[in-house]
């Protein structure tokens, strides 16, 4: 099983930290396996997000389903009407 995107990720960012603040330069084949590697990548978001935005249609559609074209109606229960004391604290009689 290939490495999730995130792993990849991570290890492309770890790859960086050896060149901050001048420790280390690019060679020539480590910008060529570097730019590889990020093309992975973003194929791999992208199927990604393809797989997501498919999900998320067929959920709409299977919602749609259940609650009908003209579903906007929300079935709620009944509040309770609160009507404010007699007058005099209590019994009339």
């Amino acid at each position: 099983m290939s490495p999730s995107l995130s792993c990849r990720l991570k290890a492309t960012r770890d790859a960086f930290k050896s060149h901050v603040h001048g420790g280390k330069t690019f060679s020539a084949d480590e910008i060529i396996a570097l730019i590889w590697q990020l093309d992975e990548l973003i194929v791999m978001s992208k199927e990604l997000e393809r797989d997501l935005a498919r999900h998320q249609s067929m959920e709409t559609h299977r919602l749609d389903q259940l609650i009908g074209r003209a579903g906007n109606v929300i079935v709620l229960q009944p509040r309770p009407v609160r009507r404010p004391p007699p007058p005099g604290g209590g019994d009339a009689a």
